[in-house]
Order: structure tokens, then C-alpha cells, then sequence
């Protein structure tokens, strides 16, 4: 999940993302932002002109998907992010993101449903 704070002089639209380090990466929004709320994959993220657009845990953000390489706290990862502004004109920023937490998920059982054996 990529926490980014975007300022543009002109209203825009947020149309993807990428990192060397994902295989893919989604937009998706949070509406409300809170822990239990729905989260949307969409095709594009308003971003309003002079107002900062937060994208952030609990909130709308930009998940990185199918992480390809190892990444650990401190390092810093490139990322690309592509935006359309009214006229339809596509413009890529080049930046890179700190890397502050990794989340691994629980290695996969035969049987989740089933209790470990005990030894």
C-alpha cells in the first residue's frame, strides 16, 4: 500500500501506477475511509486543483500487488504514477516510496479448517 500525498495546480485524474517491486498495482477507494469500510478497485482517482489529495491506510490508497522482490524497512522502492489531466493529456512522475512496514501473510495449510498436530 503506497501512502502519497498529491498536489496538482489543475484538476487531474490518478489512472495507474506501477513499481519495479509488483507485479501490478490498483487503485482503490475507500469510502468512507475507516477500518470497515468497502474498498473499490477503480480505473481512476480525482485528484481536485490546489487541494491536497491524501491516499492513505484507512483511506483511498494505491496497493501494490504481487510483490516480485524482497523489500524491508528503509529502503526505497521506485514508483511511476500516471495521470490524465481535462484534456486527455497522459503525464507519468517518476518518485520513490520509503519502505516502513512489510506485511507477510500466514503461510497456506491443506485444511485451514483443520487444528495443527500435536508433537
Amino acid at each position: 500500500m503506497l501512502y502519497l500525498d498529491i498536489e496538482s495546480t489543475e484538476p487531474v485524474k490518478l489512472v495507474g501506477a506501477r513499481s519495479p517491486v509488483a507485479k501490478s498495482a490498483k487503485l482503490v477507494v475507500v469510502d468512507p475511509p475507516g477500518s470497515h469500510s468497502p474498498q473499490q478497485v477503480v480505473r481512476e482517482i480525482a485528484i481536485p486543483a490546489n487541494q491536497p489529495k491524501r491516499l492513505a491506510y484507512l483511506g483511498s490508497h494505491v496497493r501494490l500487488v504481487d510483490i516480485a522482490r524482497d523489500v524491508v524497512p528503509g529502503m526505497r522502492v521506485p514508483i511511476e504514477l500516471d495521470f490524465v489531466d481535462a484534456n486527455g493529456t497522459r503525464r507519468t512522475l517518476a518518485t520513490e516510496a520509503d519502505v516502513r512496514g512489510v506485511a507477510v501473510p500466514p503461510p497456506a495449510t491443506a485444511d485451514a479448517g483443520t487444528p495443527p498436530k500435536q508433537r
